[in-house]
Protein backbone atom coordinates (compact mmCIF):
# COMPACT_ATOMS: atom_id res chain seq x y z
CA UNK A 1 0.00 0.00 0.00
CA UNK A 2 1.04 3.39 -0.81
CA UNK A 3 2.77 5.55 2.56
CA UNK A 4 0.30 6.15 4.92
CA UNK A 5 2.23 9.24 6.66
CA UNK A 6 2.88 11.78 4.34
CA UNK A 7 5.19 14.10 5.74
CA UNK A 8 5.65 17.77 4.34
CA UNK A 9 8.94 18.84 3.06
CA UNK A 10 9.14 21.78 5.53
CA UNK A 11 8.40 19.55 8.61
CA UNK A 12 10.96 17.13 7.48
CA UNK A 13 13.87 19.83 7.05
CA UNK A 14 13.14 21.75 10.10
CA UNK A 15 15.09 21.66 13.28
CA UNK A 16 12.24 22.13 15.67
CA UNK A 17 9.06 20.78 15.12
CA UNK A 18 5.46 21.28 17.15
CA UNK A 19 2.75 19.30 16.49
CA UNK A 20 -0.68 20.69 16.36
CA UNK A 21 -3.97 18.63 16.83
CA UNK A 22 -6.94 19.34 14.10
CA UNK A 23 -9.91 18.06 15.80
CA UNK A 24 -10.63 21.58 17.61
CA UNK A 25 -11.04 22.81 14.25
CA UNK A 26 -13.37 20.32 12.78
CA UNK A 27 -15.23 19.57 16.05
CA UNK A 28 -13.96 22.15 18.73
CA UNK A 29 -14.88 25.73 17.83
CA UNK A 30 -17.10 27.34 15.30
CA UNK A 31 -15.82 29.23 11.72
CA UNK A 32 -14.36 31.37 11.94
CA UNK A 33 -12.90 31.07 14.95
CA UNK A 34 -11.66 27.80 14.07
CA UNK A 35 -9.13 29.11 11.86
CA UNK A 36 -8.11 31.97 13.32
CA UNK A 37 -7.08 29.67 16.24
CA UNK A 38 -5.40 28.04 14.11
CA UNK A 39 -3.48 31.11 12.40
CA UNK A 40 -2.61 31.99 15.92
CA UNK A 41 -1.01 28.99 16.95
CA UNK A 42 0.98 28.60 14.32
CA UNK A 43 2.35 32.18 14.61
CA UNK A 44 2.79 31.41 17.95
CA UNK A 45 5.12 28.45 17.27
CA UNK A 46 6.81 30.07 14.50
CA UNK A 47 7.83 33.30 16.54
CA UNK A 48 9.13 30.24 19.74
CA UNK A 49 11.59 28.92 16.69
CA UNK A 50 10.14 26.04 15.83
CA UNK A 51 7.80 24.66 12.72
CA UNK A 52 4.10 24.47 13.29
CA UNK A 53 2.59 20.75 12.16
CA UNK A 54 -0.62 20.37 11.64
CA UNK A 55 -1.73 16.73 11.55
CA UNK A 56 -4.97 14.99 10.49
CA UNK A 57 -6.47 12.81 7.73
CA UNK A 58 -6.62 13.59 3.96
CA UNK A 59 -8.31 11.02 1.04
CA UNK A 60 -6.73 8.32 3.65
CA UNK A 61 -3.11 9.60 4.52
CA UNK A 62 -2.30 11.01 7.98
CA UNK A 63 -0.86 14.26 6.46
CA UNK A 64 2.09 15.85 9.15
CA UNK A 65 2.73 19.58 8.74
CA UNK A 66 -0.54 20.59 6.41
CA UNK A 67 -0.40 23.13 4.32
CA UNK A 68 -2.79 25.85 4.24
CA UNK A 69 -5.67 24.61 1.59
CA UNK A 70 -5.52 21.23 3.39
CA UNK A 71 -6.19 23.35 7.07
CA UNK A 72 -8.71 24.99 5.51
CA UNK A 73 -10.57 21.59 4.54
CA UNK A 74 -10.24 20.08 8.09
CA UNK A 75 -11.68 23.05 8.96
CA UNK A 76 -14.52 23.05 6.98
CA UNK A 77 -16.50 20.35 8.31
CA UNK A 78 -15.88 17.74 5.39
CA UNK A 79 -13.65 16.35 8.21
CA UNK A 80 -16.79 14.60 9.55
CA UNK A 81 -14.53 12.14 11.75
CA UNK A 82 -13.20 12.72 14.78
CA UNK A 83 -9.85 10.45 15.12
CA UNK A 84 -8.28 8.73 17.95
CA UNK A 85 -5.77 6.72 17.68
CA UNK A 86 -7.52 3.51 17.81
CA UNK A 87 -9.46 4.96 14.42
CA UNK A 88 -6.66 5.78 12.15
CA UNK A 89 -6.32 2.44 10.58
CA UNK A 90 -9.81 2.11 9.75
CA UNK A 91 -9.98 5.80 8.50
CA UNK A 92 -6.89 5.08 6.29
CA UNK A 93 -8.14 2.01 5.06
CA UNK A 94 -11.24 3.67 4.18
CA UNK A 95 -9.54 6.47 2.20
CA UNK A 96 -11.62 9.32 4.71
CA UNK A 97 -11.07 12.53 5.56
CA UNK A 98 -10.88 13.26 9.45
CA UNK A 99 -9.85 15.45 12.35
CA UNK A 100 -7.10 14.29 14.96
CA UNK A 101 -7.25 14.33 18.32
CA UNK A 102 -4.54 14.44 21.11
CA UNK A 103 -4.18 10.58 21.06
CA UNK A 104 -3.79 10.43 17.10
CA UNK A 105 -1.79 13.72 17.17
CA UNK A 106 0.73 12.13 19.36
CA UNK A 107 0.41 8.96 17.54
CA UNK A 108 1.15 10.27 13.72
CA UNK A 109 4.30 12.57 15.66
CA UNK A 110 6.09 9.98 17.37
CA UNK A 111 6.16 8.27 14.24
CA UNK A 112 8.06 10.50 12.01
CA UNK A 113 10.21 11.58 15.10
CA UNK A 114 8.45 14.90 16.52
CA UNK A 115 8.61 15.39 20.42
CA UNK A 116 6.69 17.69 21.01
CA UNK A 117 2.59 18.56 20.75
CA UNK A 118 0.99 21.72 22.01
CA UNK A 119 -3.20 21.76 22.54
CA UNK A 120 -5.63 23.86 24.49
CA UNK A 121 -6.67 20.88 26.63
CA UNK A 122 -6.60 17.16 26.73
CA UNK A 123 -9.27 14.73 27.27
CA UNK A 124 -9.71 13.18 31.04
CA UNK A 125 -11.80 11.07 33.29
CA UNK A 126 -15.46 12.08 32.65
CA UNK A 127 -17.50 12.67 35.98
CA UNK A 128 -19.13 10.39 37.78
CA UNK A 129 -18.21 7.84 35.08
CA UNK A 130 -15.13 5.50 34.25
CA UNK A 131 -14.94 6.73 30.78
CA UNK A 132 -11.71 7.31 30.27
CA UNK A 133 -10.57 9.81 27.14
CA UNK A 134 -8.03 8.00 24.77
CA UNK A 135 -6.07 10.80 25.37
CA UNK A 136 -4.70 9.45 28.38
CA UNK A 137 -3.68 6.20 27.47
CA UNK A 138 -1.64 7.22 24.80
CA UNK A 139 0.20 9.85 26.94
CA UNK A 140 1.12 6.94 29.04
CA UNK A 141 2.46 4.77 26.26
CA UNK A 142 4.25 7.20 24.65
CA UNK A 143 7.30 9.49 25.17
CA UNK A 144 5.81 12.72 23.64
CA UNK A 145 5.56 15.82 26.04
CA UNK A 146 2.13 17.61 25.32
CA UNK A 147 1.73 21.53 26.50
CA UNK A 148 -1.87 23.17 27.10
CA UNK A 149 -4.06 24.04 29.63
CA UNK A 150 -5.37 21.07 31.83
CA UNK A 151 -8.01 18.61 30.78
CA UNK A 152 -10.98 20.33 29.14
CA UNK A 153 -13.49 21.69 31.18
CA UNK A 154 -15.96 18.57 31.02
CA UNK A 155 -13.42 16.54 32.49
CA UNK A 156 -12.96 15.83 36.41
CA UNK A 157 -9.92 16.81 36.99
CA UNK A 158 -8.69 15.33 40.45
CA UNK A 159 -9.79 11.93 38.75
CA UNK A 160 -7.72 12.80 35.32
CA UNK A 161 -4.32 13.69 37.83
CA UNK A 162 -4.98 10.66 39.96
CA UNK A 163 -5.01 8.39 36.64
CA UNK A 164 -2.01 10.18 35.51
CA UNK A 165 0.21 9.53 38.67
CA UNK A 166 -1.46 5.94 39.04
CA UNK A 167 0.23 5.39 35.23
CA UNK A 168 3.12 7.13 35.51
CA UNK A 169 2.40 10.33 32.79
CA UNK A 170 4.90 13.46 34.57
CA UNK A 171 2.53 16.24 35.32
CA UNK A 172 4.85 19.71 35.21
CA UNK A 173 3.39 23.23 36.22
CA UNK A 174 5.22 26.08 34.32
CA UNK A 175 5.00 29.02 36.84
CA UNK A 176 1.71 27.54 38.60
CA UNK A 177 1.29 25.12 41.55
CA UNK A 178 -2.46 24.44 40.32
CA UNK A 179 -3.51 22.48 37.56
CA UNK A 180 -5.04 24.85 35.08
CA UNK A 181 -8.73 24.42 33.71
CA UNK A 182 -8.68 24.66 30.37
CA UNK A 183 -11.28 27.93 30.18
CA UNK A 184 -10.16 28.85 34.00
CA UNK A 185 -8.01 29.10 36.69
CA UNK A 186 -7.96 25.64 38.34
CA UNK A 187 -7.07 25.25 42.02
CA UNK A 188 -5.98 21.97 42.45
CA UNK A 189 -2.24 21.00 43.36
CA UNK A 190 0.11 20.18 41.14
CA UNK A 191 3.65 18.59 42.84
CA UNK A 192 5.89 19.37 40.04
CA UNK A 193 6.63 22.92 39.21
CA UNK A 194 9.30 25.14 37.07
CA UNK A 195 9.70 28.19 36.77
CA UNK A 196 11.52 29.16 33.59
CA UNK A 197 11.93 27.39 30.20
CA UNK A 198 15.63 25.76 30.61
CA UNK A 199 14.11 24.13 33.46
CA UNK A 200 11.79 22.97 31.31
CA UNK A 201 13.95 21.77 29.04
CA UNK A 202 16.08 20.25 31.58
CA UNK A 203 13.19 17.83 33.26
CA UNK A 204 12.46 17.09 29.80
CA UNK A 205 15.83 15.65 28.93
CA UNK A 206 16.05 13.46 32.12
CA UNK A 207 12.90 12.13 31.36
CA UNK A 208 14.53 11.08 28.20
CA UNK A 209 17.05 9.74 29.17
CA UNK A 210 15.43 8.03 31.45
CA UNK A 211 13.23 6.70 28.60
CA UNK A 212 9.87 7.23 30.96
CA UNK A 213 6.77 7.74 29.57
CA UNK A 214 4.67 11.25 28.48
CA UNK A 215 4.84 14.26 29.91
CA UNK A 216 2.71 17.28 30.31
CA UNK A 217 3.47 20.57 30.91
CA UNK A 218 0.78 22.96 31.97
CA UNK A 219 1.31 26.52 31.85
CA UNK A 220 -1.50 28.89 33.71
CA UNK A 221 -4.58 29.72 32.27
CA UNK A 222 -3.97 33.76 31.44
CA UNK A 223 -7.57 34.52 32.10
CA UNK A 224 -10.84 33.22 33.33
CA UNK A 225 -13.42 32.33 30.63
CA UNK A 226 -16.98 34.32 30.66
CA UNK A 227 -20.19 32.88 29.77
CA UNK A 228 -21.72 34.68 26.60
CA UNK A 229 -25.45 34.65 25.72
CA UNK A 230 -24.25 32.34 22.71
CA UNK A 231 -22.27 29.91 24.94
CA UNK A 232 -24.38 29.97 28.40
CA UNK A 233 -22.73 28.54 31.70
CA UNK A 234 -23.28 25.10 32.19
CA UNK A 235 -21.16 23.83 35.25
CA UNK A 236 -20.70 19.15 35.24
CA UNK A 237 -21.13 18.20 38.40
CA UNK A 238 -18.86 18.60 41.16
CA UNK A 239 -16.35 15.79 41.65
CA UNK A 240 -16.50 14.50 44.92
CA UNK A 241 -13.07 13.45 44.71
CA UNK A 242 -11.56 17.01 44.49
CA UNK A 243 -13.01 17.41 48.00
CA UNK A 244 -10.65 14.70 49.31
CA UNK A 245 -7.30 15.61 51.60
CA UNK A 246 -6.13 12.77 49.56
CA UNK A 247 -6.66 13.80 46.35
CA UNK A 248 -4.44 17.19 47.18
CA UNK A 249 -1.28 15.16 48.05
CA UNK A 250 0.73 17.24 50.13
CA UNK A 251 0.64 20.62 48.41
CA UNK A 252 -2.00 21.75 50.63
CA UNK A 253 -1.02 25.86 50.16
CA UNK A 254 -3.34 28.27 48.52
CA UNK A 255 -2.47 28.55 45.13
CA UNK A 256 0.00 30.82 42.84
CA UNK A 257 0.71 31.75 39.69
CA UNK A 258 4.25 32.39 39.18
CA UNK A 259 4.69 35.13 36.61
CA UNK A 260 7.88 35.93 34.51
CA UNK A 261 10.12 38.70 36.04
Amino acid sequence: MDRPIVVADRIVTASAVVALESSVLAQGLPSPANLESAEAQSVAVSKSGAEPAVVGVIGGRIVVGADTDQVRALASRRATWKVTVRDLPYVVTRKLDGATTVSATVFAAERVGIEVMATGGIGGIHFGTADVSADLPQLARSRAVVVCSGPKHVADGAATLEWLETWGVLVVGYRTDRLPGFLARGRLPLEHVVNNVGEVVELLRVRRALESTGALVWPPTSRCWRPTPAWPARSPPRSRSADRPAARGHMNQGGRCMRPP
